[in-house]
């Protein structure tokens, strides 16, 4: 059983982490292959993630033809900055779109210091590559800091004492879950959805032509892509390649949930393959 493919979809509003590949792994060669397809049919995409910029760059964006990354967008961070890429496949330097000044920036300096009492009160040291028991990366991006832990049992207290040191600091800076397994620290108005709603408006899709991919949208789990799902046209379909239960999917228009067998990236390779077996 599939949900069939929308021949109307001219953007796909899609999260990286989990629907695309996994955390830390590149892009697949068999949905890099569907996404090259994809992209050659005149379908743009914006990725919208947690995750940073250069990241989402050396894992996605570039195992995709340089030709065609034209045709990608990237909202890092949650969406605090939106980048794009020329005709040659090269990043643009300017920002597309940006929720953060100077001003801001100078206040995530601050959460740098927050990530790094939470990395000596749980006696965390630096990951050399991935997380493990015990070794978190911590990444300050400019626009958002981040905590990458091995798996939400060693993230959730993390997460509560960060929560806890921001309140005492007095800095206007939230922290929350980032995927299964990381802390983000972040400024509370940014969220995907400002990017993505700032994008359309400016034209890049109309009614009818959306579609969103994503994972996170369990109310329970905090979720991170439900912001992505409220911006876009009425009328859009959003899809979940994450098995959620009924009794906690949001109320986002146009919901639907992927039925599977397979689920996350290797539910959206198989939603992909429906293209050309329509």
């Amino acid at each position: 059983m599939t949900l069939g493919w929308n021949d109307s979809v001219g953007l796909v509003v899609a999260d990286v982490d989990d629907t695309l590949a996994p955390p830390f792994h590149d892009l697949g060669d068999e949905l890099a292959d569907e996404l090259t397809a994809l992209l050659g049919s005149g379908v743009r995409m914006l990725l919208a993630s947690g995750a940073g910029l250069e990241g989402i760059r050396e894992r996605v964006v570039s195992r995709l033809p340089a030709e065609l990354r034209a045709g990608v967008l990237v909202a890092h961070c949650n969406g605090a900055e939106v980048y794009g890429f020329d005709e040659r496949g090269e990043q643009r330097e300017q920002v597309m779109f940006s929720v953060v000044d100077a001003a801001h920036r100078a206040t995530l300096r601050g959460a740098v210091h927050v990530a790094e009492l939470l990395m000596k009160e749980f006696d965390l040291v630096h990951a050399e590559g991935r997380p493990s028991r015990g070794a978190a990366l911590l990444d300050d991006r400019g626009v958002q800091v981040t905590l990458d832990l091995s798996g939400p049992a060693e993230r959730d207290p993390v997460l509560t004492r960060a929560r806890e040191l921001l309140e005492e600091s007095g800095l206007d800076v939230e922290a929350r879950p980032g995927g299964a397994s990381a802390v983000d620290l972040v400024l509370p108005h940014v969220d995907k959805g400002h990017a993505v709603r700032a994008l359309i408006g400016c034209g890049l899709a109309g009614p009818g032509e959306v579609e969103v991919w994503g994972d996170q949208f369990s109310v329970r789990g905090g979720g991170a892509d439900v912001a992505m799902a409220m911006a876009v046209p009425q009328g859009s379909r959003v899809i979940s390649f994450r098995a959620v239960p009924p009794c906690d999917v949001p109320a986002v228009p146009g919901m639907r949930i992927w039925p599977g067998p397979r689920h996350l990236d290797e539910g959206v390779l198989d939603h992909l393959r429906t293209r050309r077996n329509r």
